[in-house]
């Protein structure tokens, strides 16, 4: 996978350039502190993979990432714990 697939240690501030896909398995306090630099790494279409999330904390995180004009595509929810699906709107 080394062709397609490129892993670098640290948060979204030691990578640059765009990306189609980005995960994030954060708590929800530090996906939200991270949103804008997050969203800027989503390419045209690009989707994020939100993470380590609390069921509880769900549409907070969401709602930050819509005002910044990602779209919710999917959600899914397992032990009180919640992945959240964005996608570029440009």
């Amino acid at each position: 996978l080394s062709d397609r697939l490129q892993l670098i240690l640290g948060g979204p501030e030691v990578v640059s350039g765009v990306w189609p896909l980005v995960v994030a398995n954060v708590l929800a306090a530090p996906l939200i502190d991270m949103a804008p630099i997050l969203v800027r790494r989503a390419g045209n279409g690009g989707c994020l993979i939100l993470s380590g999330i609390p069921s509880s904390l769900e549409s907070e995180v969401r709602r930050t990432f819509e005002r910044l004009g990602m779209r919710h595509v999917r959600l899914e929810a397992r032990a009180g714990w919640t992945v959240v699906i964005v996608q570029a709107s440009w």
